[in-house]
């Protein structure tokens, strides 16, 4: 009996009493492990160009980051996206200009029933609006005439593209001096100073 007695004490000290029972294996944690397929989603190529200005050196050893964002009809903002891997610096640029591409994915049955609502134009990442971070690496000033913002995507065999042309008015003057955000756009000519970049949702300013 002692032996009996010894054995269901050890047993009970051994049992992790404070240890939550495992929960049973579900679809949804299957469903989550499955990985994505790439017949669900479509691929957005949104690809930028920096005209330098021609009144001063077209380089900079400043880092920066460049942004794309997307408006609905009120101004307010529904996407914004990096187009930057990293800070950039650019020491020497082709013909004053300055070029890079990024990639981003939507669910196609959003974009879907976008195309369906016949505004095919508001139906993928768009270059509305540009932000240029300069607070990272601020080194020294650089000046820009123009940046364009393409994005692509194609579906059902169509390709749909859409582009922004964003001119600085007078890029003698309007200068990336400071380390803060250059926000270009959405109106034509349009070149603020922000403290930080906005958040989706945010009402953007087309005044200045």
């Amino acid at each position: 009996r002692s032996l009996a007695t010894l054995l269901l004490l050890l047993s009970v000290s051994l049992t992790p009493v404070d240890m939550a029972p495992e929960q049973p294996y579900t679809e949804d944690d299957e469903r989550a492990m499955e990985p994505v397929n790439p017949h669900d989603v479509i691929i957005f190529d949104v690809a930028y160009t920096i005209k330098t200005s021609y009144c001063y050196e077209g380089r900079t050893q400043s880092g920066f980051s460049v942004y794309a964002g997307a408006l609905d009809l009120h101004g307010q903002l529904l996407w914004l996206g990096k187009l930057t891997r990293d800070n950039c610096k650019v020491h020497q640029t082709h013909e004053h200009r300055f070029e890079g591409k990024a990639s981003f994915t939507s669910p196609k049955n959003e974009v879907l029933e976008c195309i369906q609502g016949g505004n095919s134009d508001a139906c993928d990442p768009r270059g509305e609006v540009v932000f240029i971070d300069m607070r990272g690496e601020f080194v020294d000033d650089w000046s820009i005439e123009m940046v364009t913002v393409n994005s692509i995507f194609e579906y059902d065999l169509v390709e749909y593209n859409t582009s922004f042309e964003h001119a600085i008015l007078d890029p003698c003057k309007c200068r990336l001096d400071e380390p803060v955000v250059y926000q270009i756009g959405p109106a034509s000519g349009q070149f603020l100073k922000r403290d930080s970049l906005p958040n989706v949702r945010d009402w953007i300013s087309d005044f200045f």
